[in-house]
């Protein structure tokens, strides 16, 4: 799945320069393959030439400006062997795939099966109580 980010230098876009660089996820090192590479640091009128920002991004899924850049990568090393989007749908809904067969839908077999009544569900949701099914 492609997932491109355009990371540029607040300071320098605040100064009327935009300083940034491409880059297609997963990289290797997030420090080393983009931070580095966008010239932080340094003295600034405005004192914040450390500070960066997402200008533009491609990727199925929206972004912004203001990513943690690490967990975005780890998600895109994660999702390198798909495709689409679509194609990752399609594994989540495969629950013996993922490993997740006692996963049940919220159906009536599913509340009539884990409480004694309605009553009792809704009481276990309202009070945040759903993690004790036997």
């Amino acid at each position: 799945m492609k997932i491109e980010v355009f990371v540029s230098n607040l300071g320098k876009y605040n100064d009327g320069e935009l300083n940034g660089q491409w880059t297609s996820l997963p990289v290797d090192d997030v420090n080393k393959d983009i931070l580095d590479k966008i010239d932080l640091g340094g003295d600034s009128k405005h004192g914040y030439y450390d500070e960066w920002f997402v200008s533009d991004w491609e990727s199925p899924f929206w972004i912004g400006e203001d990513p943690n850049l690490f967990a975005l990568n780890k998600l895109a090393k994660a999702l390198k062997d798909y495709d689409t989007i679509e194609d990752v749908y399609k594994v989540l809904d495969d629950r013996e795939a993922i490993g997740c067969e006692d996963v049940y839908d919220f159906d009536d077999d599913f509340f009539d099966m884990m409480f004694s009544s309605k009553q009792e569900a809704a009481r276990a949701v309202f009070f945040g109580d759903v993690h004790n099914w036997d």
